[in-house]
This record gives structure tokens, sequence and C-alpha cells, in this order.
């Protein structure tokens, strides 16, 4: 079965009109605008039927803190019962996919990235610092800051994102690093 690359952007109408999330949906042209759990869910399961395949990486783009993420307009924290609803899409996904959530320091919400990587039996990245979205003439990307989080059901590991980068600069072109710009 083929494997997938979706994006999905939380729709900067909800709370962010001239802002990051904006910029991003300038910026990358395959997103799908969700404004909440239940957009992001049906656009899931749409993209998957429509494309025939099974969602290798998704990447989550929306606001998030140290202690939360948001999906459109809701926010969720650790804990949060409501993110059990992201279960009925344990088999759209293949058995290796990531999600990726870029929002601003939700890395450190370390227990609600594992919350999410146990409800989809995926690993789920997230980033310590901001993620920065920028289109100044012809340059142009979405980089996140900070260190790189990977969490599983069983637990997470934080990586050093500059000793990461020095790694596949030595080791040259054709690097693809999930999460960072706009990688193919």
């Amino acid at each position: 079965m083929k494997r997938l690359r979706l994006r999905f952007i939380s729709d900067p109408k909800v709370h962010d009109p001239g802002g990051a999330l904006k910029t991003e949906t300038e910026i990358i042209s395959d997103h799908v605008l969700i404004k909440g759990m239940k957009d992001l869910i049906q656009g899931v399961i749409q993209q998957c039927v429509k494309r025939k395949g099974l969602v290798g990486t998704l990447i989550l783009s929306s606001h998030g803190n140290s202690s939360l993420f948001v999906i459109g307009e809701e926010r969720y924290a650790e804990g949060d019962k409501r993110l059990q609803a992201l279960s009925v899409l344990r088999p759209f996904f293949a058995p290796d996919a990531y999600l990726v959530i870029n929002a601003c320091e939700c890395g450190n919400a370390k227990e609600l990235m594992r919350q999410v990587a146990k409800i989809l039996s995926v690993t789920v990245i997230g980033y310590t610092g901001d993620i920065d979205v920028y289109k100044w003439f012809v340059f142009e990307g979405v980089v996140p800051t900070g260190n790189k989080v990977i969490c599983t059901a069983g637990g997470c590991q934080e990586i050093d994102s500059m000793e990461e980068l020095r790694k596949a600069f030595e080791r040259g072109p054709g690097e693809n690093v999930p999460g960072y710009g706009r990688e193919a």
C-alpha cells in the first residue's frame, strides 16, 4: 500500500489571521486546513481513501506552548480525554508512521506527546523551541528550533538538534530530516 505524506494546518482564520499559520498556508501548497479534531480525523480518512494509501508521515501545524498544542481552535493538554477520538485513525497509519507536531514548544510537553503516540500507535515528533515560518522574497520555509523530542508509547527521547544538524551536514546532500523545511 502507498505511504502518504499529509499536511494539516490549523485554519489561521480561527485565531491567527496574519501570523505564522497564514504564512505557512502560502508556502505549503499541499495542505488541508482544519478547524478542530473532527476536521483532522475526517481529513486523514478522506485523504487515505482518495489517494489509496496509509499515512507514513502526518505533519500537523498549529500553535502550542510547553504544556499544550492546538488543533484548529481546540486546546489539548496532558490527560485530555478528548484525545482518545484520535484512536479511530490507527488503521490509517502505516506500522512505522510518525506524526510531526509543528507547534511552538510542544516538545516540552513530553507526557502529552507520549499520550498521543500511545493512542495512535505511532512515533510523535515535536520541538522544544519555536516553529519559525518565513517568506522573504525567494526565501521561504518552516524551521523548528530547540531540540527534537521523539516519543513513542514507551517514552520520549530528546535529541540535541544542533548536533543532529551538524551530523547531517557532514553526511552531505540528500538528507531528509522529518519536520524540517520543505523536504520532498
